[in-house]
């Protein structure tokens, strides 16, 4: 398991300030599956006793990780006004605590994912001879109206009639970066299931999705002006879908 903790917004707090874990996520099977972390021991539940000698230590900010009966643990943290933060476990499998084939089959997974949501980039269209006859630096050609317009298709991704040709030896209007270029719209996702087989032993099945639904990711297009391919796309900056499959022993 895993945890990562964000930056505590309370003044008291900073990113040095020490962290102290309670496991709260167990079950107790000599209780008959009892939430094991509010089980009374001398008048005092265990998850009070944790936070309690975490608190002598000095330790100051105490974060308690639920999972089996973690309602009962998120209540009673409530109730008790403790002083600490919550947050669940994941890993922790789901199912009615009885039935060992409900468990290997429903507990143990795991969905991430990650969606990219990027603009395009400022793209400068050129000429492709020295119009200006000067030799150095970027021969633009004259802008007439806007380039973002455009359908924003394979054929045609940009308004390519929004240029002209300067008159002969002059400089273009155009300017540096007029056309913005396609942007990026992925999703990508994971489905993992972890079943342990021994103490010291954990099957891991995983299947990810790059591209999960199969978006068209261009490239940029074309931007060399009179080109006969001006303003076409050409490539793609992203594949299409791809499945992974992965079967790992960790032992």
């Amino acid at each position: 398991m895993s945890i990562t903790l964000a930056h505590d917004s309370r003044s008291e707090y900073t990113r040095d300030t020490p962290v102290g874990v309670v496991l709260a996520a167990g079950t107790g099977a000599r209780l008959n599956n009892a939430c094991k972390p509010l089980t009374r021991v001398a008048g005092m539940t265990l998850l009070e006793r944790a936070v309690r000698t975490l608190r002598e230590a000095g330790v100051k900010r105490v974060v308690v990780v639920a999972g089996h009966a973690g309602e009962l643990v998120e209540r009673f943290v409530s109730e008790r006004s403790l002083d600490v933060e919550l947050i669940w476990n994941a890993d922790f499998p789901r199912g009615n605590g009885s039935s060992a084939l409900v468990n290997g089959l429903l507990g143990g997974w795991q969905l991430g994912g990650i969606w990219t949501l990027q603009s395009g980039q400022p793209l400068t269209v050129t000429l492709p001879y020295d119009n200006p006859n000067v030799g150095e630096g970027a021969k633009l050609p004259d802008r007439i109206g806007n380039p973002n317009t455009g359908p924003q298709t394979v054929e045609k991704f940009f308004n390519t009639d929004a240029f002209a040709a300067p008159a002969q030896y002059t400089f273009g209007n155009a300017g540096i970066g007029t056309v913005t270029g396609p942007g990026i719209n992925s999703v990508d996702l994971s489905l993992v299931k972890n079943q342990r087989l021994t103490d010291s032993m954990r099957l891991q099945f995983r299947v990810e999705a790059f591209n999960a639904f199969n978006h068209l990711i261009m490239g940029d297009p074309v931007t060399e002006f009179g080109n006969p391919l001006f303003g076409q796309v050409t490539s793609t900056r992203l594949d299409n879908r791809e499945l992974q499959f992965a079967l790992r022993l960790e032992f």
